[in-house]
């Protein structure tokens, strides 16, 4: 079913290799070229997944959710046109492509409470899925659930001597391949080894000085991450040495999403001036990049390479 899903979206796309660039669908006529910023918006009038280029111009809107009542939320890259998006509400996971079209990618009935983020594993290429804010599950590329049954999600519950989660916010994997995953209502996360099904072991960490609400893994070979306090932060691959690089309310307060352009700066999404900010990783201030209708209560923010 997966495969004819992506063969349905992707087929639009198959004249690259066939003939002569050229036509309304050739990657160039589409802009497929570009490199382009998605961004999810849950704010309940407002419910869109919205593609911009990098000087911030609206380039569309890839999917409404509104006569749904889904809440957009996760972002994560699929293959070269797709990504995935993960909807509060009837707690699916969509595949959209980046001409607009979609279609559920994942409805399990182990996603039934409040969905988060969505991680791709770079080395595997499986995703993992907040849930509730108290457990993470696990699919492949495929859609199908790791383990493909019993109640074990990939975290659930305390993994000794890490307690259990109960506000998982935000997750990245690290240059060693584990999983971190961080709390916005508490200044600890876990560092998860990832097992074949499950989290095989966890280390505790210790989030300093407040709590996280998104963390990227730059390519600089840093950690960055937004504090509930209002700033960014770098810190190292394992979130210890915490240094805030920004700290400005005019221009950032209560920062929700974290990307990573493709210069190195860095893409916050600021929730009380309901905006898109552009700081250097040095702390630079660059300005706004966006603010708009789409831009309000961003949950996640995906940057798509040109193709």
């Amino acid at each position: 079913m997966k495969a004819a899903l992506i063969a349905g979206l992707t087929g639009i796309f198959t004249v690259l290799g066939c003939s002569k660039p050229s036509g309304a669908f050739y990657a160039a006529a589409l802009g497929l070229q570009n490199d382009r910023v998605v961004i999810t918006s849950q704010l309940a009038t407002v419910l869109t997944v919205a593609a911009y280029d990098l000087e911030g111009n609206f380039l569309q809107t890839l999917a409404d959710y509104q006569t749904e009542a889904n809440g957009p939320r996760g972002l994560a890259i699929y293959d070269a046109t797709h990504f995935l998006v993960g909807l509060d509400g009837d707690d699916r996971v969509d595949l959209l492509s980046l001409s607009g079209q979609r279609g559920s990618f994942v409805q399990s009935s182990f996603l039934t409470g409040t969905i988060g983020r969505i991680l791709r594993d770079p080395i595997s290429t499986d995703y993992f899925v907040i849930e509730s804010g108290s457990s993470i599950e696990r699919f492949t590329a495929a859609g199908s659930r790791i383990p493909v049954s019993g109640a074990a999600a990939f975290v659930t519950g305390a993994r000794a001597p890490c307690a259990a989660p109960t506000s998982l916010r935000a997750m990245v994997i690290n240059n060693a391949g584990e999983l971190i995953a961080m709390q916005s209502s508490a200044a600890t996360g876990f560092r998860y080894t990832i097992g074949p099904t499950t989290a095989s072991a966890c280390v505790a960490i210790a989030a300093q000085p407040t709590n996280v609400n998104d963390v990227i893994n730059h390519s600089d070979g840093n950690l960055y991450w937004a504090g509930t306090n209002g700033q960014i932060y770098r810190a190292s691959q394992t979130m210890t040495g915490s240094v805030s690089i920004f700290n400005n309310a005019s221009a950032i307060a209560a920062p929700t999403a974290l990307a990573e352009l493709p210069n190195g700066d860095l893409l916050v999404a600021s929730d009380t001036t309901d905006s898109l900010q552009v700081i250097g990783t040095d702390g630079s201030y660059r300005g706004t990049f966006r603010k708009g209708v789409n831009t309000q209560q961003v949950h996640s923010i995906l940057v798509v390479r040109g193709q």
